[in-house]
């Protein structure tokens, strides 16, 4: 609890102190984004726009939806042109719907196609890794039934774990900044701590469009990952939502570049921080250039 005191009273007040001259670049903060729409990648000049695009950001790595109905020859493509310019692909999958064993593709054919997948693939086309994305809280009962769903959520990721165990590749997941809230299935533990344990690393969404709102929320994430030893990825949105502080949608990319650097600077010292992600390419590409 010590712990979390200082390193939010450590966040606020870097929030507050008068910003160095030297703002660290936002490049030298590992940047990550999801592509949800990955039928681009069978097409050469929305690859080309893609690469374009997170390059000249500074991505080092991208959340692909899995799609058994690409062809595993474009899969290769990308992920080798992926692997040359320093970006690492990870797998992307999630329903909420599997945390109650339904859920179409179902997890294990996402699972299967994977692992048939990554025994094709040559060297440098494989997947770093994979990245879950279940969010059991968006199903309508979720308040009801949250220790049941919670428990299905874990087994989930449990699956999911042992998979990329075996294939000798990371596993990672997104997760709410509230997961904090929420009581695992090991009597004592939360959300956080449990997944945090089981995976590589986390993503978690916390999901603000000023720096001094995402620090506040970010404290006990990045607090979370300190005591676990365990990287922490932080995360800010840029699609539209119904909440006007959720989103940078509509503001200038440059905005957010800006953000991103201050984000940076304030939480480089934090031994679990591994970097942000941009939720998602579509809304990060469509931000306008200038006011």
């Amino acid at each position: 609890m010590l712990m979390r005191i200082s390193l939010l009273l450590s966040l606020v007040a870097s929030c507050l102190s008068t910003p160095t001259p030297a703002i660290r670049d936002a490049a030298q903060a590992p940047l990550a984004t999801w592509l949800w729409e990955s039928t681009i990648i069978s097409d050469t000049a929305k690859v080309a726009q893609f690469f374009d695009t997170t390059v000249s950001r500074g991505v080092q790595r991208v959340f692909v939806q899995v799609n058994a109905d690409i062809q595993n020859s474009d899969w290769q493509n990308f992920i080798s042109q992926s692997v040359s310019k320093g970006i690492k692909v990870e797998a992307l999958i999630g329903n909420p719907q599997w945390v109650i064993g339904t859920g179409t593709p179902s997890l294990q054919s996402q699972l299967d196609w994977i692992k048939q997948y990554q025994a094709a693939a040559a060297t440098n086309s494989g997947f770093a890794g994979i990245h879950m994305d279940v969010e059991p809280w968006g199903l309508d009962d979720w308040e009801a039934n949250k220790a049941k769903y919670i428990e299905g959520w874990e087994g989930v990721a449990q699956k999911v774990a042992s998979l990329a165990s075996s294939l000798g590749i990371t596993v990672a997941a997104d997760l709410p900044f509230w997961a904090n809230t929420l009581d695992s299935t090991i009597a004592g533990q939360t959300v956080d701590i449990w997944m945090l344990n089981l995976l590589d690393y986390a993503t978690f969404m916390t999901y603000r469009n000023t720096v001094s709102a995402l620090l506040d929320i970010a404290a006990p994430v990045l607090a979370a990952g300190n005591d676990v030893g365990k990287p922490v990825w932080l995360a800010v949105e840029t699609i539209q939502l119904p909440e006007d502080n959720l989103s940078y949608y509509g503001q200038p990319v440059s905005k957010l570049q800006s953000d991103l650097n201050e984000i940076a600077t304030a939480v480089q010292g934090q031994s679990s921080f591994a970097g942000i992600a941009v939720h998602d390419y579509d809304g990060w590409s469509a931000l306008p250039s200038t006011a």
